[in-house]
């Protein structure tokens, strides 16, 4: 869930910058992050909406709830790829790995509300440290639970990173063809998704493999072109020169004073039908629209 994710970076400006937090200034990243959250509610809700209209596909109210947003989704994503298996449901689990991941985030931050009037600053071996002190027993359970409950959080942080990159490189191969991988990271490892899929909303879905034939079979073209083109210089490919340079298998040798002049050399300036550079009023580079100044 993004909420967190915004509320760890406005806190690393306030230790960055201060060199530490204090509650108020917390809730001051609550604040600000739950604001970016509804802005990214709206805007998500409303990119859902309109390629959920373009597929046909009902319950676009759901886009603009937490959580939810994330299976419809997948829902719009269809069929994903986890590691070379295919995965039907994979806005599900994202948004299961989600919740869970939002919950033990929001226990922890209940932790450290209430043990905060409880911290202290302490001087140890001239490193500064800070601790619980004097936590009484009704509130052990929170000291105990601190560390258990953020180590699980990082867990399933990674692994909702996982579903995340199943679902949106599904996702963004159907909307973003061109570049799935970049638009994925920015929404798997970012709390962007809302503002990229807002992005690329009007883009039409395409078939990721006949995209990618299709570039494959353009570029295998433009190679083919390529090489016809340049597969007569250096001897590569009998290129037949439009003055009969090679003509019939035999070589026709440049004039003398120019051994150059076969490749469009400037040896012999002049010009007899106003082509300059080239004495027999040809062009050996007309088929790159090549230099005809004078006509």
């Amino acid at each position: 869930m993004e909420f967190f994710e915004w509320v760890s970076a406005i806190q690393s400006g306030f230790a960055i910058t201060q060199g530490g937090i204090t509650l108020n200034q917390l809730y001051i990243c609550f604040g600000v992050a739950g604001g970016i959250l509804l802005l990214g509610l709206v805007l998500g809700g409303a990119a859902l909406q309109t390629m959920a209209k373009k597929a046909n596909i009902a319950g676009a109210w759901m886009g603009y709830l937490p959580f939810l947003n994330t299976y419809f989704a997948g829902k719009i994503a269809g069929e994903a790829n986890f590691f070379g298996q295919k995965m039907k449901r994979a806005g599900l689990y994202a948004m299961l790995g989600e919740i869970i991941y939002a919950a033990l985030n929001a226990l922890h931050i209940v932790v450290i509300i209430v043990l905060s009037p409880y911290l202290s600053e302490m001087n140890q071996n001239g490193t500064i440290i800070y601790d619980y002190v004097d936590v009484p027993a009704s509130l052990s359970w929170a000291r105990d639970a601190e560390t258990p409950v953020y180590a699980l959080s990082y867990i399933f942080q990674i692994m909702q990173v996982v579903f995340f990159f199943v679902l949106f490189m599904a996702l963004f191969r159907k909307y973003y063809a061109r570049s799935p991988i970049l638009m994925t990271v920015l929404c798997a490892l970012f709390p962007f998704r809302a503002f990229v899929l807002f992005a690329v909303r009007n883009n039409t879905p395409v078939d990721y493999n006949a995209y990618m034939r299709r570039r494959a079979e353009e570029y295998a073209r433009a190679q083919q072109q390529y090489g016809n083109m340049n597969g007569g210089y250096g001897g590569y490919g009998g290129y037949n020169q439009p003055s009969g340079g090679y003509q019939g298998g035999g070589y026709n040798p440049p004039p003398a004073g120019d051994p150059f002049s076969e490749f469009g050399g400037s040896g012999n300036s002049g010009s007899t039908n106003g082509n300059s550079g080239s004495t027999n009023g040809d062009d050996p580079f007309s088929e790159f629209g090549g230099g005809n100044s004078g006509n």
